[in-house]
């Protein structure tokens, strides 16, 4: 529940590598099924915003948006030949990434999706704050750094504590935001609730750039194998 994570998100978000064969679908198809997702997506409108209503912190909240956001997405997407599982998922959401490079309507529809769950999950509205490419790339690989601090480390051990395993996997995903979010700092960023969606609104554009997906894909990877997390785990997850 990203970008790809990833963000995002892609949603992140959203997340891990893998060696599969891709089904190969035009930019027809995927736009289809990303508008399916979108359509099925307004539906749970009134869940987002019982999240929005929450007196909890962003990131507890972001948690919140992927448990609701990955299994609406699995739905749509098994429904049209991909795997009914995590990486069935994945393996659309790295089609739409590559063709969006080159598509500005693919672009949109997905700059749309987020637009609504930030608006719905965390009452954001306004224009986003716009970033250039070399500055995004700049953060992920900042982000990256940050996981090797100190102060990382040792909120990775509390997450690999986490018995439940989708708990796990969601609370990995969103750390990359954060660590993305101190690294945006440095560009006037701020520290606190908003400047954390910020920073995703403004990297969202740039889910497609190559160099950026790279460095996306090694941290969270990095993260998954320091949790203790493999793709049999996210699986059963999902």
């Amino acid at each position: 529940m990203f970008k790809k994570f990833f963000f995002v998100f892609i949603i992140l978000s959203n997340t891990i590598v893998f060696s599969m064969e891709r089904i190969q679908r035009n930019s027809e198809e995927l736009a289809i099924i990303k508008n399916e997702i979108f359509e099925e997506t307004k539906k749970y409108k009134n869940d987002f915003n019982k999240i929005k209503e929450k007196k909890e912190n962003i990131i507890v909240k972001w948690r919140e948006m992927i448990a609701l956001s990955i299994p609406i997405a699995k739905k749509i997407v098994s429904k049209h030949g991909y795997p009914d599982t995590y990486v069935g998922t994945q393996k659309f959401t790295l089609e739409y990434i590559s063709a969006q490079a080159n598509n500005p309507r693919l672009s949109k529809i997905n700059e749309d999706l987020y637009n609504f769950l930030y608006l719905e999950t965390f009452g954001v509205t306004g224009e986003t704050k716009t970033i250039p490419v070399e500055t995004a790339r700049t953060i992920i690989k900042q982000a990256a750094i940050n996981v090797d601090t100190e102060k990382s480390q040792e909120e990775l051990k509390n997450i690999k504590k986490i018995d439940d395993p989708l708990k796990k996997i969601i609370a990995s995903a969103v750390f990359t935001y954060q660590m993305a979010h101190e690294a945006a700092q440095q560009f006037g960023f701020s520290k606190d609730d908003i400047g954390f969606i910020d920073v995703q609104r403004a990297l969202t554009p740039y889910y497609n750039d190559q160099v950026i997906m790279a460095d996306a894909y090694g941290t969270i990877n990095k993260i998954y194998q320091s949790v203790g997390i493999n793709i049999t785990d996210i699986n059963k997850c999902y």
